[in-house]
């Protein structure tokens, strides 16, 4: 009953976010048919897209499905979209990646020694902001990342969340942005565009604190000024 489309839009019927890489393996026990079609934030779903690409693609490795979604991303994301830091940091040791920290509230860093396993679905390479920013233009350059129809599906689509995060206003529908926060301990990134400004204004932050997606109101409020 689930579909790829429903793995993309958080709308497959898996109840709970987890809280942790292990306990996103043990949310497939969370799945209700009763949930299909409604919105709840999933990595369990993002992770086995990735194992579906991984299986399936042009790259796909039946003996190693991380080899073939990783060979995936870099072939049809990475390189087209130019984002040069981020192929670099695939073929890197795990030597070469510099401390990680969690800030917590009251401003103390802890080093994320037990860093996520990475590259998988739901995320956690680590690039800089121009990569963001290669990707951002790379999207919306016709036939680069996406084709015309597939780009036209995400931004139609009615859930709002399929890849990426869209804001419409209210009485129009019209679009009034997109983007989209994420990330794992030690490392978080934000990228979002408005389409109201003219032009158009991108905004890419890395960032050490989880909750990303915070800075999105705070930047609201300073479009809204002249």
């Amino acid at each position: 009953m689930v579909t790829v489309e429903h793995l993309l839009s958080h709308t497959a019927g898996f109840v709970d976010r987890p809280a942790s890489e292990s306990d996103g393996i043990a949310e497939g026990e969370n799945w209700s048919p009763r949930h299909i079609g409604k919105y709840s934030y999933s990595n369990y779903g993002y992770q086995l897209l990735a194992r579906i690409i991984g299986k399936h693609s042009d790259c796909g490795n039946a003996q190693d499905h991380e080899a073939g979604f990783r060979s995936h991303i870099e072939n049809r994301i990475f390189k087209p979209a130019g984002m040069n830091s981020a192929i670099r940091e695939m073929h890197s040791s795990s030597k070469s990646i510099p401390p990680c920290f969690e800030i917590s509230k009251d401003g103390q860093r802890r080093q994320v020694k037990e860093r996520q396993p990475y590259p998988h679905g739901n995320g956690c390479w680590r690039m800089t902001a121009s990569d963001l920013l290669a990707f951002k233009r790379a999207f919306h350059s016709p036939n680069v990342l996406l084709n015309e129809a597939s780009l036209k599906t995400i931004k139609e689509h009615e859930s709002g969340h399929l890849g990426l995060w869209i804001d419409r206003d209210k009485e129009s529908g019209a679009i009034t942005g997109f983007g989209h926060p994420g990330g794992g301990p030690g490392m978080s990134s934000f990228l979002n565009t408005w389409c109201t400004k003219n032009p158009p204004i991108t905004v890419a932050v890395l960032s050490n604190y989880s909750g990303c997606e915070m800075v999105k109101p705070w930047l609201d409020a300073l479009m809204k000024r002249d």
